[in-house]
C-alpha cells in the first residue's frame, strides 16, 4: 500500500515520518541522514506488512525545499517499520499517552513532534534508542 510519509532507516529499523505537505519531512529527513540514518523514501513510502520502500521512481531522490530534487544520499532499499513520526502543528504534550497508529493489518508505535522542534531529529534519535530498548520511558 502506498501512504504519503517520507521513510529512513537506523540501522535496520525504518521509520515513517508523516505530516501534512510542506511541514518538514523531507527537512527532518536531511537533518537525520546527517546524523547517519538512511534513505528509504521521500514523499511516499510502500508499506508491505511490515516492511518500508521506496516505489522505483522515489528511489535515492531527496526533495530539498529551495535547493531542487537530489541524489546520492546513503539509501537503505527496504527495512522493517519499528515506528511512525507525526509532524504536527503545534506542539504535543510533555508526556504524551502511549499510542499506535494501524497502517492495513500492522499496528505501530507513534510518536508526535512539533513541525517547528529545532530538535526533532535528536528527539527521533532518542524515540530509536527507546524502541532497541537502551533508554526507557518511565
Amino acid at each position: 500500500m502506498k501512504i504519503q510519509a517520507t521513510s529512513i532507516a537506523i540501522g535496520n529499523r525504518a521509520y515513517l515520518i508523516t505530516g501534512p505537505s510542506g511541514f518538514g519531512k523531507s527537512s527532518l529527513a536531511l537533518s537525520l541522514i546527517r546524523n547517519g540514518a538512511y534513505l528509504i523514501s521521500d514523499d511516499v513510502t510502500i508499506v508491505d506488512d511490515q516492511v518500508a520502500y521506496a516505489p522505483k521512481d522515489y528511489r535515492g531522490w531527496l526533495e530539498v525545499r529551495g535547493v531542487g530534487l537530489i541524489s546520492g544520499f546513503p539509501v537503505c532499499a527496504k527495512a522493517l517499520i519499528a515506528g511512525i513520526i507525526e509532524l504536527v502543528p503545534s506542539k504535543p504534550d510533555r508526556i504524551p499517552s502511549d499510542e499506535n497508529r494501524q497502517i492495513g493489518n500492522q499496528k505501530f508505535p507513534l510518536f508526535r513532534i512539533w513541525n517547528r522542534d529545532m530538535n526533532g531529529a535528536d528527539k527521533v534519535m532518542v524515540i530509536d534508542r527507546m524502541i532497541q530498548g537502551k533508554l526507557r520511558k518511565e
